[in-house]
């Protein structure tokens, strides 16, 4: 057997191709129908997001995913740029037990042994290291989730997907724009796209 510092980059490349493939079928693909028909029910206010004012009156939300474990637990809450927080906020969430690290954990091994890889010393850090390229198809799966719900449900809400810890940046879920918050807004993103969202009073 070999190891993965023996192989060519375009061996890399195809292993990183095969990981990707299985990763969206096994993974990607069973739990798409569950987040389809979250974000359905996010955009026909079936929860709400706040009960002291009409939830209709919310024209923005931001959907955050978890840091740490991207698809395990994803809420959506009125964006709080735009709407003052308060206790009796709702926060429609959706939970995957099936997204768990070591299951993607499991399947990299197995894809890499197929591809007659040692992988008696690799670890979860190890495959991370590999494979780059895990996070962005987390985020275009949620980002084309959302816009099957937008098909269904004609919404004309604005959403914006974040971390829980504020890394990573934020995405349009209607385009998948990115733009980083260090140096610019989602105030100053909808400005330039000709997009005017009112304010709370006092904010």
């Amino acid at each position: 057997m070999r190891t993965i510092e023996d192989l060519e980059g375009f061996e890399v490349d195809k292993i990183i191709e095969d990981i990707e493939t299985t990763y969206t079928k096994e993974l990607l693909q069973p739990m798409e129908a569950e987040f389809i028909k979250f974000f359905t029910k996010v955009q026909n206010f079936e929860d709400g997001y706040r009960t002291h004012k009409a939830s209709k009156e919310i024209k923005l939300i931001s959907v955050i995913y978890d840091a740490n474990s991207r698809l395990s637990w994803v809420f959506a809450m009125s964006c709080l740029d735009f709407y003052e927080e308060d206790y009796d906020m709702a926060r429609p969430e959706i939970n995957m037990d099936m997204y768990d690290d070591y299951d993607v954990y499991e399947m990299c091994v197995n894809t890499l042994k197929k591809h007659n890889i040692d992988d008696e010393e690799l670890d979860e850090y190890d495959i991370s290291a590999i494979w780059e390229t895990r996070a962005e198809l987390d985020l275009d799966f949620l980002i084309a989730c959302w816009q099957k719900a937008k098909a269904i449900t004609n919404s004309k809400l604005y959403a914006f997907l974040e971390a829980s810890d504020n890394s990573g940046g934020i995405r349009d879920l209607d385009n998948g724009n990115f733009f980083s918050d260090f140096n610019d807004s989602i105030e100053k993103y909808l400005k330039r796209n000709g997009i005017m969202v009112k304010k709370d009073a006092g904010l």
